[in-house]
């Protein structure tokens, strides 16, 4: 038996359902808010197993597009009702995703501004020290591509530095769903953010944490992460 193959064909499967899932909130055959057919149904719709559409469902649930509620079912994600979406004619599932990626970056905003509090209150010197290391290396790195690599790496070391395990794993969680939404449909705002503006932000940022000043850290970082919520 060639595992490979079997693998290879199971992807595609998949990736094929995902592309049928999307075909249908594009076409306003689930609307916002709606509850999506069950499993068995979509088994029945598209002859394939039931692992293959769960594996699909969670690419769906991965990037914010559906909901599992406890006993009731997935749901297609309500839009924004604060900010609507400004393209009117942009599809349905992007309108969505865009929606969860804003929501990802407003719970880093709260997130990120907790671990400046703690960075100020918990890290030696040479932890600060060890991030403006990081800093150096990544603006090697933007130097070397001209464009912004790698940034994620010193959001990392930030949380890795603020004494928290558990605060480490919620943004952890949320740079995985950014990641992939980011790679998905929004490649172009990852693009478009500028490295000189970047890594001023970070200069700033890591000067207001060696001079412990707490507040000015956070402001400087809610700036930051506002930037491409703003983008957005």
């Amino acid at each position: 038996m060639n595992l490979n193959h079997n693998k290879a064909k199971k992807m595609l499967l998949y990736e094929n359902i995902v592309k049928e899932l999307y075909l249908m909130i594009n076409e306003f055959e689930i609307k916002p808010g709606e509850k999506l057919p069950t499993e068995r149904e979509l088994v029945d719709k598209w002859k394939v197993s039931r692992n293959v559409i769960r594996e699909a469902l969670h690419i769906l649930e991965s990037r914010g597009v559906i909901v599992s509620q406890q006993g009731k079912g997935r749901f297609l994600r309500q839009l924004h009702k604060y900010k609507p979406m400004d393209d009117k004619n942009e599809l349905l599932s992007k309108r969505i995703e865009r929606s969860s990626l804003m929501e990802a970056f407003e719970v880093r905003i709260i997130l990120e501004a907790k671990v400046m509090d703690f960075i100020v209150e918990r890290a030696t010197d040479e932890d600060i020290l060890s991030l403006e290391e990081k800093y150096n290396q990544m603006k090697v790195r933007f130097q070397e591509y001209n464009r912004t690599v790698g940034e994620l790496d010193l959001h990392r070391a930030y949380a890795s530095n603020a004494g928290n395990v558990i605060l480490e794993q919620l943004l952890e969680l949320v740079f995985s769903r950014i990641l992939e939404l980011m790679h998905n449909n929004f490649i172009d705002v990852y693009s478009a953010h500028k490295p000189k503006d970047t890594l001023a932000a970070h200069a700033r940022i890591i000067k207001m944490l060696k001079e412990r000043q707490a507040n000015a850290a956070k402001e400087e970082m809610v700036k930051h992460l506002q930037e491409t919520i703003n983008m957005l």
